[in-house]
Order: structure tokens, then C-alpha cells, then sequence
């Protein structure tokens, strides 16, 4: 698996680590690996806020993350959960806006941010009132 990745969990926020390398071959199968594994860790620890901070080289293919986002509930995703991505490789910053809209067309509020404390301050203080979230 090309990621890697790290579960940790926060008061108010689950929080994802990802690092590693993009591989096109094997993103769509990681993707949604990650994301199923991070719904399964927010229905065990009955908490639907999620900081993934993203640190990968050459970023994810943008298709990988869309089947996941248009997969969402096969995956076990909740229109509940609430997603703040903090993607530290500006390349990758325009794909992860398309996602973000896909994923808010579908009703599940997602944001992306350069940095991660911008991230975190939307996850905590504004998504309750963000994207029209439940």
C-alpha cells in the first residue's frame, strides 16, 4: 500500500494522518480502504469530525477520491460526518476542491484548506453551520 497512514483520536475530532506516495494503480482500492476504516472509527468512537491531513507526494488521483466520494455509503460514510482536509501539497489543492464540491452535491459537508489549523478552526467552531449540515 503506497499509504500510509495514522488514526488518532481527538476530544472534539478524529484525526487522520496521510503520508506517502500516489499510485495510480492501487489509489481507488487505498482510498477506500482509508475512507471505510476512518467511518468504521467514527461509528466506534461516536464522533463525526474528521481532520485528515493529507501529506502525499504527487497527491491522490483525482478519480481515486471521486469513486470514493460517489461510493460514499457502500463505504459506510455518514451525511452526519463532517470532513475538514488539510492537503499540505498545493498540487493537489485543485482536485481536492472538485471532490469537495462532488461530496457536497451529495450531501456529506466536506471542506478543504491549505493548512491545518485553518482546518481544524472550520471543523470545530463553523461546521455546524456550514454546508447546510445536520
Amino acid at each position: 500500500m503506497p499509504y500510509q497512514f495514522n488514526i488518532s483520536v481527538k476530544q472534539d475530532h478524529i484525526r487522520v494522518d496521510v503520508s506517502g506516495e500516489g499510485d495510480a494503480r492501487e489509489s481507488k482500492r487505498d482510498v477506500a480502504f482509508l475512507w471505510k476504516t476512518i467511518a468504521d472509527t467514527c461509528r466506534k468512537e461516536n464522533n463525526n469530525n474528521i481532520l485528515a491531513v493529507f501529506d502525499l507526494v504527487g497527491g491522490t488521483p483525482v478519480m481515486a477520491t471521486y469513486s470514493a466520494v460517489t461510493h460514499a455509503e457502500q463505504l459506510g460514510w455518514s451525511a452526519n460526518f463532517r470532513l475538514a482536509v488539510a492537503d499540505l501539497h498545493t498540487k493537489s489543492m485543485k482536485g481536492n476542491l472538485y471532490n469537495e464540491t462532488i461530496a457536497a452535491s451529495r450531501g456529506y459537508p466536506m471542506k478543504t484548506f491549505s493548512n491545518e489549523k485553518a482546518a481544524l478552526e472550520w471543523l470545530v467552531n463553523d461546521a455546524a453551520n456550514d454546508l447546510g449540515n445536520k
